[in-house]
C-alpha cells in the first residue's frame, strides 16, 4: 500500500467531513462552542491555580484547582461531543436533529 493511495483516502474523507459540516450548520456551531469553551476552561485553570500570579505560583494549588475542575469541565467537554456526534449521525441518515426531536415524548 503506497502512501500516496493513504493521503488520498485521507482527503477524500476530509472533503465528505466538511460537505456534511457545510450542509449542516448545527455541527459547526458545537464543534465551535466545544472548542473556545476547551480554550477557555484551560485558561481558567491557569487563571485559578495561580500561574499568571507573579511569583505566587504554588504547584500543590494548581493541581487542587485542575482536580476540582476536571469533573465538571469534563462533563462540558463529553456533553457537547456527543451532541457533535449525535447531530453527524443524524446528517448522515438524512435527518435533521431538532430540540423537538432530541425531547423524549412521555406516555
Amino acid at each position: 500500500m503506497s502512501n500516496e493511495g493513504r493521503i488520498a483516502r485521507s482527503w477524500r474523507l476530509t472533503r465528505a467531513a466538511w460537505g456534511v459540516v457545510r450542509t449542516d450548520r448545527a455541527l459547526l456551531i458545537l464543534a465551535t462552542l466545544s472548542g473556545l469553551l476547551s480554550v477557555a476552561s484551560i485558561a481558567l485553570i491557569f487563571l485559578l491555580g495561580g500561574l499568571f500570579h507573579n511569583g505566587r505560583f504554588s504547584e500543590g494549588h494548581f493541581a487542587l484547582v485542575a482536580l476540582i475542575l476536571a469533573y465538571p469541565l469534563m462533563f462540558v467537554s463529553v456533553f457537547l461531543n456527543t451532541a457533535i456526534a449525535a447531530a453527524a449521525a443524524a446528517r448522515l441518515h438524512l435527518t435533521s436533529l431538532t430540540r423537538v426531536s432530541t425531547v423524549p415524548r412521555r406516555g
